[in-house]
């Protein structure tokens, strides 16, 4: 099968030595990259520029990025972390509801930590704030992360502007499930369980639990 020969060919660091076997039709070489490392790489992963180097040209813009704002051990800067992960990394748990599901990161923020770090302070992060008073919220939950779709909020207003949310109406008021709750001092789980028993708003707010903080299994009398 005929190919074409990357032999003495530059990609990014590396430098390609020789074609070397392979149990499969995708074809490998044996590349040298400039920090004298030696590593086997796909001739496809060559081509796209997927891979440039063993390591170390990541490794150095890391450190370049490091030295410059010195904020690597920073709160923020594991929120930058986090947010990144959730997008990028097919392998964080939570990639599946951001990134797999189209939500990105804007080149702005996503390669430069600097430019997110001015951002936040300029739009109200708290580096002080107390666990859960500081986090950042989408005010589209469909639109990716940028400055023009992005502030800090609570854990708790967070929580009330996610796309899974139940919302509910009772006396022509609409909430959240969670703000309806708060608002009649119910518990959140309670009157969930009960909308999803079949209840009308009415009785899952109205009615009250037992003294044994049980679930009432049957309704009020209807007069």
């Amino acid at each position: 099968m005929r190919y074409i020969d990357l032999t003495g060919k530059r990609f990014g660091n590396y430098t390609v030595l020789r074609r070397v076997p392979s149990t499969n039709n995708n074809v490998k070489y044996l590349c040298h990259c400039d920090c004298g490392t030696e590593k086997i790489v796909y001739a496809s992963s060559l081509r796209s520029g997927k891979v440039v180097s063993c390591g170390c040209h990541k490794n150095k813009q890391c450190g370049d990025n490091f030295r410059k704002h010195g904020l690597r051990r920073s709160r923020l800067y594991g929120v930058w972390s986090s947010m990144k992960g959730r997008c990028l990394n097919p392998n964080n748990q939570k990639y599946s509801i951001y990134g797999g599901r189209g939500i990105k990161v804007c080149d702005e923020w996503r390669n430069d930590f600097k430019a997110f770090y001015d951002w936040a302070y300029a739009n109200g992060y708290d580096e002080n704030a107390p666990k859960g008073q500081c986090t950042i919220d989408r005010i589209n939950v469909d639109g990716n992360y940028e400055p023009s779709n992005c502030r800090w909020v609570t854990a708790k207003q967070q929580s009330n502007n996610v796309r899974c949310n139940v919302y509910i109406t009772y006396k022509g008021e609409t909430l959240t499930l969670t703000e309806m709750a708060e608002r009649y001092k119910i518990s959140p789980t309670q009157l969930g369980k009960r909308i999803k028993r079949g209840w009308t708003v009415e009785d899952a707010i109205e009615i009250p639990i037992d003294k044994h903080n049980k679930y009432v299994t049957i309704k009020k009398e209807k007069r």
